[in-house]
């Protein structure tokens, strides 16, 4: 017998255990199981005889064990971007530090340097980072995956309304996978 989901209106059966009283959407708990608190004050401390003034300040975030679990797929950076005309202007500015003495040979070889650069690396500027587009549409798709799932409280597992179920442990395969 296969092991799909079954709906009563809004609320879904939980294709494990077909039961629904267990069952709760993964957004509510991961919104409900996270909170962030911030703090800030002031204080003063006595420096050879003299009081010093300062302001303390302090950001946390507290997520449940489930939240945690349950949390979001993590969004794709591209990391550390150094295109062709920052690597480049900053090798110049050294450049121009180590010219030093001779400054004015040190700035025609610069602009020769920088006429060379740019056209060497102009066309690259604007190509796209297919890595990074391919990374953010599989993103996408985990995204509206996790938006339509539900958990088990009885059966610590999750699924949408056309999906199987998966255990919690497998959250991130199943995202994948969908």
């Amino acid at each position: 017998m296969e092991n799909y989901v079954i709906s009563t209106g809004n609320t879904f059966v939980c294709p494990s255990c077909k039961q629904l009283d267990q069952v709760q959407k993964v957004t509510s708990i991961v919104s409900s199981g996270t909170s962030a608190m911030s703090t800030s004050g002031s204080t003063s401390v006595r420096v050879d005889g003299e009081m010093r003034y300062g302001s303390v300040s302090q950001t946390s975030v507290s997520t449940t064990a489930l939240a945690y679990r349950l949390a979001p797929p993590t969004e794709p950076s591209r990391g550390f971007t150094c295109n062709g005309v920052t690597l480049w202007t900053s090798i110049a500015g050294l450049f121009i530090c180590i010219g030093g003495a001779s400054a004015s040979v040190a700035f025609i070889i610069l602009g020769l340097f920088f006429f060379v650069l740019i056209i060497v690396t102009g066309s690259r500027l604007d190509k796209p980072d297919l890595k990074f587009e391919a990374a953010m549409h599989e993103y996408h798709k985990r995204l509206a995956t996790w938006n339509e799932m539900f958990y088990c409280y009885r059966c610590d597992g999750v699924f949408t309304k056309g999906s199987r179920f998966a255990p919690v442990a497998n959250v991130a395969e199943f995202l994948s996978r969908s």
